[in-house]
């Protein structure tokens, strides 16, 4: 019996004609709907009425929900906007960090600095030059409306990179005096004292202008020593020492550059690529030479006040701190990168500590073998140090 309501249900799409279905026109008229009372309609519940009810119930709730929510947000955005057009404008940052905890961060500095230069110091921040001394109340700015640049130090007297050269005395008070645009100063042997070189070729002392000098045709000065000039000879190509005679007497070819010069000792840099460069140290005293290689390419060096140690440093960021004697790598850091051209380095009063400025702190390191002994952080803006006599 089964078997057979099976087979009678069972029917394959083979069993089924196609039938043709003509279209009928449907004749609807349309019906008036009457009211109803709702006392006439009986209502008849399910078994699950209940649950219905109560899932009614959780979307009611839901839904109220969802409309506090959506109140409470637009009444905290509100809020929010009102507080902002109510806030006062953001001030700038100046880059100081607050770690000095001061309101004048250049006195901060200097404060920090001063066992380092217990007589004073000159700090270039954000392109402004600040004198300061043990005596003073606080910090000097020199020249406000200029960035300066310091370019060399002799003494208690700098020389300022303002475009043209400006000459700052700090001893006994902060004085300054513009150089023409065809003059150079040179730094001279005798501590706040300076060479002129003036477009005419002639060499005044900036402390005696009865002391003048004439160096000959070809000679092009570049530093002075204690016993005359280290002069550029065009001519031979070649560097030289001239004394004031007419004869010279030669150093090295006109390839090397000239890097720095502090008493009889000289350094001069040749031979550089991108890896680094080949120095020379003379000593002309002694007639003596040390050859060594730095791992860079040093644009600016500086001997520590003792002759004893020589820190060298690149544009591009590199230190080294070097035995000039021996020609031995000591340390090695980084300073800070900037546009402008200017040393990042500078001595102690002592000779014992290499101050170095980075980019936002100044790293102190021991000058006899190199290790770190001070970090003062928070020094954005910092630029060049320089300590006074």
């Amino acid at each position: 019996m089964a078997r057979r309501r099976r087979e009678r249900h069972e029917i394959s799409a083979d069993d089924v004609e196609a039938v043709d279905l003509e279209p009928v026109d449907l004749d609807l008229e349309p019906v008036d709907l009457e009211l109803v009372d709702p006392a006439d309609v009986r209502v008849e519940r399910r078994p699950d009425g209940r649950r219905d009810e109560r899932r009614r119930i959780v979307a009611l709730l839901t839904a109220v929900v969802a409309i506090v929510v959506a109140f409470a947000f637009v009444a905290v955005k509100r809020s929010g906007q009102t507080a902002r057009r109510a806030a006062p404008p953001a001030v700038p940052t100046t880059g100081i960090s607050p770690a000095f905890g001061a309101a004048d961060p250049v006195s901060a500095l200097m404060r920090r600095l001063k066992p380092y230069w217990p007589d004073g110091e000159a700090i270039v921040m954000f392109g402004r030059i600040y004198v300061a001394r043990a005596r003073d109340p606080k910090p000097e700015l020199v020249v406000p409306e200029r960035k300066a640049v310091i370019d060399d130090q002799s003494g208690s007297s700098l020389l300022l990179s303002t475009f043209p050269e400006l000459l700052v005395a700090t001893e006994p008070r902060v004085a300054s005096r513009l150089l023409s645009r065809t003059s150079i100063a040179v730094r001279a042997t005798e501590p706040d004292e300076w060479w002129i070189l003036t477009s005419d070729g002639a060499l005044r002392d900036s402390s005696s202008s009865k002391n003048v000098l004439h160096p000959p045709s070809g000679l092009r000065v570049a530093a002075a020593v204690p016993d005359g000039f280290v002069a550029l000879d065009v001519r031979h190509s070649q560097w030289v020492v001239w004394s004031g005679e007419p004869s010279t007497r030669p150093i090295i070819d006109s390839h090397a550059q000239l890097v720095a010069a502090r008493g009889p000792t000289i350094l001069f840099r040749s031979g550089c690529t991108i890896d680094g460069c080949s120095v020379e140290v003379f000593d002309l005293a002694r007639r003596s030479v040390v050859h060594a290689y730095v791992p860079g390419v040093p644009d600016f060096a500086v001997f520590s006040p003792t002759g004893s140690r020589l820190a060298l440093a690149s544009s591009l960021g590199d230190v080294f701190l070097m035995d000039p004697a021996t020609g031995d790598m000591i340390a090695h850091t980084r300073s800070r990168t900037l546009p402008s051209l200017s040393s990042p380095v500078a001595w102690s009063s002592d000779g014992q500590r290499l101050i170095v400025v980075q980019d936002d702190s100044v790293e102190v390191r021991d000058a006899m073998n190199g290790t770190v002994s001070d970090v003062i952080t928070g020094t954005t803006g910092l630029e060049q140090l320089v300590g006074l006599p």
